[in-house]
């Protein structure tokens, strides 16, 4: 599970913020070329779904 490295907080919607992306692809491309977490209120928008599919491709990409 990623965490934003700002408030720590698990990513979920609990977090405010999202990594920098509009799309869960976008926002892999951008943890395999920057390495960081980008602070974005549309965290807010993004439903579960979404946020679970991010977490699995993060987890691909990390292991």
């Amino acid at each position: 599970m990623m965490k934003c490295i700002k408030c720590s907080d698990v990513m979920r919607n609990s977090c405010s913020f999202i990594l920098r992306g509009e799309t869960a692809e976008e926002v892999v491309d951008n943890i395999v070329k920057h390495g960081k977490i980008a602070h974005r209120e549309e965290m807010k928008r993004m439903n579960h779904e979404k946020m679970r599919q991010l977490d699995i491709k993060v987890q691909n990409i990390m292991n």
